[in-house]
């Protein structure tokens, strides 16, 4: 039952995986949208599609960067070590008494990863074929992983280059707008008395 504070509020979801009857008739496929009811103060609505809505792009971003790295290391499945990792890393730690505290999503963001394995990509195509064998081992991943986080500070000085070179497009637009809108030519000076009255 709901008091007046509350609301409901409807979201969409995916399964992630197939689901199947004691018989062997499927009765869901991955990928097909549920909606879920969730209760949320009526104040809080707002913030909480918003969340949902920053979790799906987050849950996005992971499948395209997983997908980048089983395709670099020519892999089927990411070891589970290396994908802690790469979560520790988004979710960033803080040191609070000596020990490892776990933030959330305080770290870099999965897309800034995927750029700064992009920029990596030579660096480790070459350790993979002359440093490492090859091998699609956890080390291996592990120090293709170390590789990256090297790159994600110049990763990220291009992302924020990249958005201030869109903003000054944005106001230079905008500046020309104005000017074409603003201009008027000016009236040239006639000797009718009839603008004075």
């Amino acid at each position: 039952m709901l008091d007046d504070s509350m609301t409901i509020v409807e979201t969409q979801h995916k399964y992630a995986k197939d689901k199947f009857d004691p018989d062997g008739k499927k009765i869901r496929k991955k990928g097909e949208t549920y909606s879920k009811k969730n209760k949320v103060h009526k104040k809080c609505a707002t913030l909480f599609q918003k969340k949902v809505e920053d979790t799906k792009i987050e849950n996005e971003n992971w499948d395209v960067l997983c997908k980048y790295i089983e395709k670099l290391h020519d892999l089927t499945v990411i070891p589970k070590s290396n994908i802690t990792r790469l979560k520790d890393l988004r979710a960033g730690f803080e040191t609070k008494n000596g020990e490892r505290i776990r933030k959330w999503r305080t770290g870099p963001d999965f897309s800034l990863m995927l750029d700064a394995y992009v920029l990596s990509e030579l660096t480790i195509r070459n350790s993979l074929k002359n440093k490492l064998d090859g091998s699609n081992d956890v080390k291996s991943i592990n120090y293709c992983i170390s590789i990256m986080i090297g790159k994600l500070n110049e990763a990220f000085v291009r992302r924020r280059n990249r958005e201030r070179q869109v903003q000054e497009q944005k106001l230079n637009k905008e500046v020309t707008i104005i000017e074409e809108i603003s201009y008027t030519p000016k009236k040239t000076n006639s000797n009718d008395i009839s603008d004075f009255l």
